[in-house]
């Protein structure tokens, strides 16, 4: 009988079986690797990211042994170490461009391929973590949806219809960013491209170093793991959820109102340990908690922190009620009309909740009596746009991978854009600092490559803002760009009473 990649993981972890990690690397190597080489581009660095991804899988595999599709985790953790490679990249020599200025390979004779391969991997990490274990067991491990359902407990029909719509919001991430093509072309283009033989013998090596938990590992190798295992300890929400003093408690037989303060865990385990450290240190306790959505007035005025783990699990305090709404109805915080007698309150979040947009909708009906809709209108903008062409035109992209992300040197920060449009630039970080929809006058098909550093001034809050806005817009002049305010009609979400 051949064993599927939860059984092999189970009799690793429950038996020490070297032949079942082995078999288990043998038959996802090809999955790992592709991936790592879509992001880094380099066949060495490649295997130097598989090789860390499968030391993190060795080390965490008691953990991870129930886990109902290892392929979705594998490709997630692919990422963030492949991301810990470029983030290693750009320290080393000291400017981003140079440090993405990596070969191509792997090119593809499928025009929709082409398009979709240096997009792919963040398009996945975007998804929650059910679609992303649906697309990565339909097309990259070529199960069908009778087997999906099989793994995730889900009927064929829900497992069918679940990828779909999961291959949906892919086909929606690939439009935002100029890719217009059908889900069927993305899914033939996936399934076909996605998944390509690792070199020969990488499997045994990996299989080799994996088991000894890293011990036989390159200094380089090391290296990535302690980078990777950080990103993924410290990677954020792109938008914080919000509510009033409600916990929703998934059980077997529904859902469970509770407006307490304080809640605790079976056996007087309290998440207010979770809330009082939002951060790396709370990473266990947030993965071993149960189902539960709790959203409150926030008891830790002015801390405005979180973190999420690597499966998407978060903890949140000091958010808005412009980011809940955000997040449950899908825009930007910063298009979110508030009315103006609502309380300005910050409030504390907890999810580990698989999918939870569609019921914290529901309960800001329920709790709030509010919905929201989307509606043009006008607005107060600032409009970011090309001053000097040819300045601009010397920040064009020389090929590489995409990256866009931020990191701090002590009190120095670094944003760094590869390969990437200006849009991520507009919405980002022009956005963040003017607290206003930021309007792009640029063609967003052109791809650039630059970075912005600046010193941290010390303060918080708007002070912070307000002393930092000159010193980005001094840095974004510099690219040939300019910010000036104006006034448009937009598209906003519009937040009312329900009828």
């Amino acid at each position: 009988m051949v064993m599927n990649n939860s059984a092999l993981l189970q009799t690793y972890a429950r038996d020490h079986s070297e032949a079942a990690f082995a078999a288990l690397v043998e038959g996802q190597v090809g999955l790992v690797y592709s991936a790592a080489l879509r992001q880094v581009h380099d066949a060495q660095a490649a295997e130097d990211v598989t090789q860390a991804v499968f030391i993190i899988l060795a080390r965490n595999a008691k953990r991870l042994a129930h886990h109902p599709a290892l392929s979705g985790w594998l490709l997630q953790t692919t990422r963030y170490v492949a991301n810990a490679h470029i983030r290693a990249a750009v320290h080393r020599v000291r400017r981003e461009q140079e440090a993405a200025m990596l070969s191509d390979s792997n090119e593809s004779s499928s025009a929709t391929w082409v398009q979709l391969e240096p997009l792919l991997d963040e398009a996945m990490a975007s998804l929650g973590e059910t679609d992303r274990a649906v697309l990565a067991l339909r097309y990259f491990e070529d199960k069908s949806s009778a087997e999906i359902g099989r793994q995730l407990n889900l009927t064929e029909e829900t497992a069918r219809k679940r990828t779909n719509r999961a291959l949906e919001k892919l086909r929606k991430f690939f439009g935002k960013r100029g890719v217009a093509t059908s889900a069927t072309a993305i899914a033939d283009a996936v399934s076909t491209n996605a998944v390509q033989a690792a070199p020969h013998a990488l499997a045994k090596t990996i299989a080799a170093v994996a088991l000894a938990k890293g011990a036989a590992a390159s200094a380089s190798t090391l290296t990535l793991i302690k980078g990777a295992l950080k990103i993924m300890a410290w990677t954020k929400a792109k938008t914080i959820i919000v509510a009033g003093a409600v916990v929703l408690l998934a059980t077997g037989v529904g859902t469970v109102v509770v407006t307490k303060t304080k809640v605790e865990l079976p056996g007087s385990q309290s998440y207010e340990a979770i809330f009082e450290h939002p951060d790396g240190s709370s990473l266990k306790q947030l993965e071993q908690a149960p189902p539960v959505l709790i959203v409150r007035p926030t008891q830790y005025p002015g801390k405005g922190s979180g973190v999420w783990t690597a499966s998407g699990r978060g903890v949140f305090v000091g958010a808005s009620l412009a980011d809940l709404f955000a997040w449950a109805y899908g825009t930007d915080p910063i298009r979110v009309v508030i009315p103006d007698n609502l309380q300005k309150m910050t409030y504390d979040y907890l999810n580990t909740l698989p999918d939870p947009n569609a019921a914290l909708r529901e309960q800001l009906k329920k709790q709030f009596n509010l919905v929201a809709r989307k509606e043009v209108r006008p607005m107060d903008v600032v409009i970011l746009q090309v001053k000097d062409p040819a300045r601009l035109d010397s920040f064009r992209s020389k090929g590489g991978q995409f990256a866009c992300y931020g990191f701090g040197m002590g009190n120095w920060q670094t944003r760094c854009f590869t390969n990437a449009s200006l849009s991520y630039l507009a919405e980002q970080d022009v956005q963040g600092y003017y607290k206003k929809p930021c309007i792009l006058r640029a063609d967003r098909d052109i791809k650039y490559d630059f970075m912005l550093k600046w010193e941290e001034p010390g303060l918080t809050g708007e002070k912070r803002l307000a002393a930092l806005r000159p010193v980005i817009e001094s840095q974004i002049n510099q690219l040939g760009l300019e910010i000036v305010p104006g006034r448009e009609s937009i598209e906003a979400l519009i937040v009312e009473q329900s009828p």
